[in-house]
């Protein structure tokens, strides 16, 4: 067992058949997590998992960063795997993350459709310098600095501004050496229904404005 929480969300319906293929996968981790945690938006019965439910009070904040955060609230462990309902891990997928000195650590993946995709190691100006998140949602991160970073953001590119997010901070990237965990590409992901193409200039000025506010609040 490694001091690692698995944290994930489920909520609506559009990913509840994932669920029993990405908790199979999830059993068979060697070295396992210490944890797993799923925020939901109602109760769901899960098992093998401790179900965090919490219901949005304001229906103006994103789903999935608000059950997230819910998820992150209940962690114990040094580090945090987010991984996505709709992922596959693959059983040695949490091994060496212990051993290391950064704070995030960015996974590569198969993707469902053949293709692997293992991100770059880049300083915090490379990060806050591109125009494009080259970075993966499904990483690993301290549980202290994601902590102090205030959780997840509640924008549309909530994984973006994230990582900008702890760039700004001094956190210090590595990316893994190989793929962790199958993307599953289908047309109920967040970039087919939402993240798409002709959203992504009204996305990015939100980031933009939600990090001026950090700055002026600071």
């Amino acid at each position: 067992m490694v001091d690692v929480t698995i944290i994930s969300c489920l909520y609506g319906h559009s990913h509840d058949d994932y669920f029993e293929d990405w908790l199979n996968a999830v059993g068979m981790l060697n070295p396992a997590p210490c944890e797993v945690i799923v925020g939901t938006d109602r109760y769901r019965h899960l098992t093998s998992v401790l179900e965090v439910f919490r219901r949005r009070q304001n229906r103006d904040t994103y789903p999935q960063a608000f059950h997230l955060n819910t998820a992150l609230r209940e962690v114990r462990s040094e580090w945090v795997w987010i991984h996505d309902i709709d992922d596959l891990a693959y059983p040695d997928a949490l091994e060496g993350i212990t051993d290391t000195d950064t704070d995030v650590i960015q996974c590569g993946y198969d993707r469902s459709d053949g293709e692997t995709y293992i991100p770059p190691t880049l300083t915090g100006d490379e990060i806050l310098a591109l125009d494009h998140n080259p970075f993966v949602a499904g990483s690993f991160v301290r549980t202290d600095i994601l902590l102090d970073a205030g959780g997840f953001p509640d924008v549309a590119l909530q994984d973006w501004a994230l990582w900008r997010r702890l760039a700004r901070m001094g956190a210090v990237f590595a990316a893994g050496d190989r793929p962790r965990f199958k993307y599953m590409r289908h047309g109920r992901t967040r970039g087919a229904t939402e993240l798409t193409v002709n959203e992504r200039r009204k996305h990015m000025v939100e980031m933009w404005r939600w990090e001026e506010n950090l700055a002026v609040a600071k």
